[in-house]
């Protein structure tokens, strides 16, 4: 055998003892199977077909099995080993034998995540329409990624470690018809999808539309395109809007915007920002002390304010490809004229009319907003709706029927509950029970100052007794609590030029002050000189774990049951407290002793218990 990746090989006949040896194009040496241009492929198609063949087995035998851990194990066991033997010697450097190596892994995960009798319940129908596509699949720059302010925990890291496409198919497009009576969606005007069940979870976006009585002069734009035919006029609405360069606006995401901008080292006094009148559907800073200090360091960077603006008009260059000024309305109607380079648009939010005219023409019961109930059925039988297009149907469960009032990870739980309800697979959808997850924004404003705000749903429309208790300044970093008259944490703002660990302090949002080692006490004794410190300390980890929650509602959920069996009386008050205090101290450190990997500070509770039980027994 020759191995050469020459097309012109010179060949030779080799003798021993009269007899000439055969000559081969492939051999299997060591497990290997080698070839005379030392292609990969040969080997990788044997041992993805041995490794087939065991996976088979395992499927067929295991097909009963409940833990997905035994598969893994099976998997990593047998099948693993035949797919890494010496892959030092044949790496795939081809994305078809790379596919076909995860082709066996993939079939494995589907195996295991769609077992009938698996631990989690996964769906192999699923199908997503969207207009771009599977979202965060966008690989960002870190600066690219602070002009968008975060309004849940979804990254790009997030979704490829969930395995998204392993479960649902992605159809880009938009839906332009919906047929009740076959049961399709119409998707780009030619593609037909079938349904079962159908989520509807219009947003709005970020565009322009002229007013029906804006008088339009020869260069001012006449109406919102389909397509952005003007040039330096953009939009972000998503991640896959960052490449271009953004438009301002009164909105969180043009103050990261201007961040951007600045550390672009595009100098202040070029960036002019118009601030509008603040608009129900665009979150703006509720925090007036960290408003002001916003404002503060986009003055000291040069950047010129102009605040309540309305729109007038743009005057477009002769080719009407690009904006040449903006004409906006100032405070005391005096007509504010900004040559523009480029414009950041952030001022209105609506739907899409594409899918504003598919609501309307499938009958579907909307009012500017899509009507559902409490388990977010709409008036068609199996279309199901959510999101900041639909509100519910007014009723005492709601305060405020609007879906953009409610963290968007709670209501997509309780549609899914629904779903799962409907199939049979749960008994309670949960839909009537209370909306308790809190809102939160984490962005970065100008003077790279982190800002984070988390708040319950619709305490601003409550009219609740509150107290505010603050640390720290614009400078060295300000932390602001906002606590009822019960001592649940309502509201919690955050402004630091230091990094904020956002996904831990929004856990504190609607809890009970008790819980926070005392802090009202320590508060007022001034002994907390700065709440980030404070709430960074060892005591406060545990706040910071589903698992620490969920003991503690269990054990409430305890509590209130006993107390409905029993009549309280005032003899019984003090015994029932006292042993409810030492149930829940035992379970405390029960929990501690159960994950100590994960607090290793709280070990020597354990070594301190154990000791205390030796003396007891001694």
């Amino acid at each position: 055998m020759t191995f050469t990746r020459s097309h012109s090989t010179i060949l030779f006949d080799y003798n021993i003892s009269g007899l000439t040896i055969e000559r081969v194009d492939n051999l299997t040496d060591l497990g290997f199977k080698l070839t005379r241009n030392l292609s990969p492929s040969p080997h990788i198609a044997m041992i993805t077909n041995r490794a087939f063949k065991v996976l088979g087995f395992i499927m067929r035998l295991s097909k009963d099995f409940k833990l997905s851990k035994s598969l893994k194990s099976l998997y990593c066991a047998l099948v693993r080993p035949i797919l890494e033997y010496g892959s030092v010697v044949w790496d795939p450097y081809t994305a078809s034998d790379i596919n076909q190596l995860e082709r066996v892994q993939h079939r494995f995960l589907r195996f295991c995540c769609f077992v009938p009798l698996s631990y989690y319940i996964r769906f192999d129908n699923i199908v997503l329409i969207s207009d771009c596509g599977t979202p965060y699949q966008l690989t960002l720059t870190d600066l690219e990624d602070r002009m968008i302010p975060k309004i849940a925990h979804f990254n790009y890291e997030y979704m490829v470690s969930m395995g998204f496409k392993s479960f649902v198919d992605v159809i880009t497009g938009t839906v332009t018809a919906i047929n009740k009576a076959d049961k399709c969606v119409t998707v780009n005007e030619d593609e037909q999808v079938y349904y079962d069940y159908l989520f509807l979870f219009y947003g709005e976006q970020f565009g322009y539309t002229a007013k029906e009585n804006e008088i339009k002069s020869k260069n001012s734009i006449e109406s919102n395109d389909e397509t952005n035919i003007l040039e330096n006029l953009f939009f972000l609405n998503s991640e896959h809007d960052v490449t271009h360069i953004i438009v301002l606006g009164k909105y969180l995401g043009s103050l990261t915007v201007i961040n951007a901008l600045l550390e672009s080292n595009i100098q202040g006094p070029r960036i002019v920002y118009i601030e509008t009148y603040e608009k129900k559907n665009i979150p703006f800073i509720t925090n007036k002390f960290i408003k002001n200090a916003v404002y503060n360091e986009l003055y000291s960077q040069g950047v010129r304010v102009y605040k309540k603006c309305v729109f007038e008009k743009f005057t477009l260059n002769r080719d009407r490809t690009h904006i040449r000024k903006v004409t906006f309305t100032a405070t005391g109607d005096i007509l504010l004229t900004l040559d523009c380079a480029t414009l950041f648009w952030f001022d209105q939010k609506f739907t899409n009319k594409v899918n504003w005219f598919t609501m309307l023409q499938s009958a579907l019961k909307f009012d500017g907003h899509l009507v559902v109930n409490t388990s977010f059925e709409t008036n068609i039988e199996f279309v199901y709706a959510a999101g900041p297009m639909a509100r519910f149907m007014h009723n005492k469960y709601f305060v405020l029927s609007h879906h953009m009032y409610y963290n968007r990870l709670e209501i997509g739980d309780r549609v899914a509950n629904v779903l799962m309800k409907r199939l049979g697979i749960v008994d309670d959808d949960k839909s009537n029970d209370d909306y308790v997850r809190p809102l939160f924004v984490y962005c970065q404003f100008p003077g790279k100052y982190n800002y984070l705000h988390t708040e319950v749903p619709v305490w601003r429309s409550l009219k609740k007794n509150s107290k505010t208790l603050s640390t720290g300044n614009a400078t060295d970093g300000y932390f602001e609590i906002i606590v009822d008259s019960n001592g649940d944490v309502l509201e919690l703002s955050c402004y630091s030029n230091k990094d904020i660990k956002y996904l831990n302090l929004i856990n504190l949002c609607g809890k009970h002050v008790n819980l926070f080692n005392d802090m009202m006490y320590r508060f007022k004794m001034d002994s907390i000189p700065c709440f980030f410190e404070y709430f960074n300390q060892s005591w406060s980890y545990p706040l910071y774990s589903d698992r620490f929650w969920k003991m503690l509602n269990e054990m409430k959920l305890k509590r209130d049951n006993k107390i409905s069996r029993l009549a309280r009386s005032p003899y019984l008050d003090n015994r029932f407290d006292q042993l409810y205090g030492e149930k829940l101290n035992a379970a405390l450190m029960n929990f501690v002793a159960n994950n100590v990997d994960d607090f290793p500070m709280f070990s020597h509770t354990i070594d301190q218990r154990e000791t205390e039980d030796e003396y007891n027994t001694v």
